[in-house]
């Protein structure tokens, strides 16, 4: 699977699950735990920028990153 797939894929499961588990992410996509920041990081710019309402937050104790609205 390529970035952009990748970032794509993300993308999706934020906007339909509202949840991603790291871990499983990585199994399915078959990218590092850096790469897997390096794409969280971009989706954040993204969300920033053309979705300020929702951003995207880490709860520490299982691993999974949240799309959450702020507004």
């Amino acid at each position: 699977m390529n970035k952009a797939e990748a970032v794509l894929l993300l993308y999706d499961k934020f906007r339909d699950d509202r949840a991603v588990v790291k871990e499983d992410f990585m199994t399915l996509t078959g990218i590092t735990d850096l790469t897997f920041r390096r794409y969280v990081a971009e989706l954040r710019c993204y969300f920033m920028e053309w979705r300020p309402y929702e951003e995207i937050v880490y709860r520490k104790g299982d691993g999974v990153y949240f799309l959450k609205e702020t507004g």
